[in-house]
């Protein structure tokens, strides 16, 4: 049994200019690798695309993989650490267009305007104005049609209105107005330094090779962290392809073997058939919550979110299967909408 560990924000949120960014306290991170150690046997990236292969070393019981995703300066300052100081190995994920080019990813500009203390009310009204004043320019449906298209559904940790918020923008606006429109309230309610903010929430090139030099993974997870379901089958080909030549760039080579993250945990069949053709592409995880058997879909693996793990305490690993059980009977992803 494979048990995939995801996580995003991992920072002391109170201590921070932005306390309502939704992640895991360290205290609370240092508690959940405590008791990872006890009960799992962590594995490295390279481990788990090796035990892929037909003669590849088989998987030790109880593995247990950490992922880390979208290339968060956490992960350097917060995470590296603390992983090393108890010989664990994670797999990290950046975002290609966020490293390289210093660009706030459109779920990113979300996090932090829903966390500058704006009242929801007020920002949902300023978004639709944005949208009336746009429509012409960017030749944007009518209100009515964009708000049906996000009717809030089952999410575990938003409520409606913070999810119609995240979804107009992540999902049913066209992308180019998407991009306008978080743009101008980011300038608005967060920085009007892009460049200067990018840098202080994303990892360098050189900060990701440090980190693979002392065995962290580096795995791929787009360009702009596009929803993979929406694009064609060319854009989903060409952000797999993009994620893979970003990797060569930190690791000096093109990768043999290289797993891929679905933004958003975002996919379709399209997404499946063509991750198979990729080069060295030999996994892909999703955000859907479960535990691996068997790697009958290698490129449909399931994780579970940090809050479906203990953060403290001596339960066995049995005490939470049944909520992880029920949050996959509650359908839809863990993190989707806050990933």
């Amino acid at each position: 049994m494979l048990t995939i560990v995801m996580y995003h924000y991992v920072r002391d949120m109170p201590n921070t200019p932005w306390p309502a960014i939704r992640g895991l306290l360290t205290h609370d991170f240092e508690g959940q690798l405590d008791y990872i150690g006890r009960h799992y046997t962590v594995i490295s990236l390279d481990q788990l695309l090796a035990a892929t292969y037909d003669d590849g070393p088989p998987l030790p019981g109880n593995a247990c993989l950490l992922t880390f995703d979208d290339g968060l300066r956490d992960h350097h300052d917060v995470v590296l650490p603390r992983l090393l100081d108890r010989g664990m190995s994670g797999a990290f994920f950046p975002i290609a267009d966020a490293v390289e080019n210093g660009v706030v990813m459109i779920v990113h500009r979300v996090h932090h305007i829903l966390a500058s203390g704006v009242e929801m009310g007020a920002l949902f009204h300023e978004l639709l104005e944005l949208i009336d004043a746009w429509r012409d320019a960017y030749e944007l449906p009518s209100t009515a049609d964009l708000l049906a298209a996000c009717i809030p559904g089952a999410v575990r940790y938003d409520d409606a209105r913070t999810i119609q918020f995240k979804r107009l923008l992540q999902q049913a606006l066209p992308r180019q107005a998407a991009w306008a429109i978080a743009g101008e309230l980011f300038r608005r309610h967060v920085s009007a330094d892009e460049a200067g903010f990018a840098e202080e929430l994303y990892l360098s090139i050189d900060q990701l090779r440090t980190m693979a030099s002392l065995g962290m993974g580096i795995g791929g997870h787009g360009v702009r962290h596009d929803w993979m379901e929406h694009l064609s089958r060319h854009g989903q080909r060409e952000k797999m392809l993009r994620s893979r030549e970003f990797l060569s760039r930190i690791h000096g080579a093109m990768p043999e073997a290289w797993l891929m993250n679905y933004p958003y945990g975002s996919y379709d069949a399209r997404t499946v058939a063509l991750a198979r053709e990729i080069p060295g592409c030999r996994l892909a995880v999703t955000t859907r919550p479960g535990l691996i058997a068997d790697f009958s879909k290698p490129y449909e693996l399931p994780r579970l979110d940090t809050n479906d793990l203990p953060r403290q305490g001596d339960a066995p690993p049995c005490a939470w299967t049944l909520a992880v059980r029920e949050a996959m009977e509650r359908g839809g992803e863990t993190s989707r909408e806050v990933a």
